[in-house]
């Protein structure tokens, strides 16, 4: 990556299985370290572990926290949680 001070990830890991996913978040979180990282994208496991998400509905911020408080504030953010992440 380059030397930046703002990074942006636009589907950076959308066409990955699983595993190479979770390897390229381990090295994106270790190269961005100390940025300001903004990740676009539709994976919740690609933003779990980001200070603040926004979720966006009809190109408008609908919702804006980390994993836990929107897990618990947000109807739209717990009901994409529960179709892609969530144990079945």
């Amino acid at each position: 990556l380059k030397d930046a001070p703002i990074i942006l990830l636009d589907e950076a890991t959308s066409s990955l299985d699983a595993d190479t996913e979770h390897k390229i978040q381990e090295a994106i979180m270790y190269l961005t370290k100390n940025k300001t990282t903004i990740i676009i994208a539709h994976r919740l496991s690609t933003v779990l572990r980001a200070n603040k998400i926004f979720i966006i509905e009809n190109g408008k911020v609908v919702a804006e926290g980390n994993h836990d408080y929107l897990l618990e504030n947000s109807k739209i953010y717990k009901n994409f949680y529960n179709k892609q992440l969530r144990p079945h």
